[in-house]
């Protein structure tokens, strides 16, 4: 398994993806998630810098980064609940099929 970060929001005691398109996935610290069969892969990032960047100061009060450890996935993009929907990738992002958070960083 590879490491990485990866960016959740908290909906109450619930760590959900950060950004969604009406179908949010689940995660739970030390527990595999893997990328639901209707869903576009999983999307984590290269280093801490490259996250930050992305979730924005504006946003890091709803945003948090998790250092992750994830099963690389061999699609080349990200795609919207349509999958015709391409989605544009800020630097950094990886795919994965599956994703396990490990602690808070």
């Amino acid at each position: 398994m590879k490491k990485a970060i990866k960016i959740c929001r908290r909906e109450y005691d619930i760590l959900v993806s950060a950004f969604n398109d009406g179908k949010a996935v689940e995660y739970k610290i030390n527990e595999w998630t893997k990328r639901p069969a209707d869903c576009g892969p999983l999307a984590v990032f290269k280093n801490k810098r490259l996250a930050k960047r992305f979730i924005k100061p504006r946003q890091s009060d709803v945003h948090f980064l998790f250092k992750c450890k994830y099963r690389p996935s061999k699609d080349t993009r990200l795609w919207a609940h349509h999958r015709n929907a391409i989605i544009p990738l800020p630097e950094g992002t990886i795919f994965a099929d599956k994703v396990m958070i490990l602690k808070e960083c």
